[in-house]
């Protein structure tokens, strides 16, 4: 878009630059003031719409850069760590190796979730709000209209998806939200086969083989 907004800028210096010469010879003097006058102001009109072209393309470019800044978050610094510690907690409950989803209830209360194996590691209800609260964010900016929709489905929705199997519902509770309104969201983007949609038909095969028990059948995923 920017591109296409330089060249119409070009266009319109050397349609004014032959408004304003080319007259010159044939008409006089109060003649070309009117005509000089009315370029002047076509040149501030569509000045004001090249202008309000450039705010356009920024604030598209400035979403793009929102959903690029929540994936990178996601997946590096303190929140990639918290989950791949919880990840590998959960997955180390069964002999299977497959992740068994569990409500921050248990994660609170049942031994078998409720603390690392090592101390040092702090606890598997911390790393559960670090994650949560990062989605909590990444809803936040959809909810705001300030992020790049089809490009937040594909590079954050389908991660909110699997956290939220992995970090099971628990009815009321507040906590998780933001994950839950994120991940319904990027249920019914898909379903509403929009931009960045068809990304989920190949993290429904991963929800399938990822849980023990999957809280629906991934092949009813769109």
């Amino acid at each position: 878009m920017q591109r296409s907004l330089l060249w119409a800028a070009g266009v319109l210096v050397g349609v004014t630059a032959v408004l304003l010469v080319v007259p010159i010879r044939f008409l006089n003097a109060d003649q070309y003031q009117a005509l000089a006058t009315g370029v002047q102001a076509l040149g501030v009109t569509v000045a004001l719409v090249f202008g309000a072209g450039t705010l356009l393309s920024d604030s598209r470019d400035r979403k793009v850069d929102r959903a690029l800044g929540l994936h990178a978050e996601l997946t590096t610094g303190d929140v990639q760590t918290a989950r791949v510690r919880l990840l590998l907690h959960l997955q180390g409950s069964r002999a299977d190796g497959k992740v068994e989803p569990v409500s921050l209830t248990r994660l609170r209360t049942d031994e078998r979730f409720a603390a690392y194996t090592d101390p040092a590691h702090g606890r598997p209800l911390r790393d559960a709000n670090v994650v949560l609260r990062h989605f909590d964010r990444v809803n936040a900016a959809r909810v705001a209209g300030i992020v790049d929709l089809g490009l937040l489905h594909e590079l954050v929705g389908v991660h909110a998806l699997w956290w939220d199997r992995a970090i099971a519902r628990d009815e009321g509770e507040m906590l998780r939200r933001g994950l839950a309104e994120l991940a319904d969201w990027t249920e019914r983007h898909s379903r509403a086969k929009a931009r960045g949609a068809h990304y989920l038909e190949h993290w429904a095969r991963y929800l399938g083989r990822d849980f023990a028990a999957p809280a629906e059948d991934p092949a009813a995923l769109p």
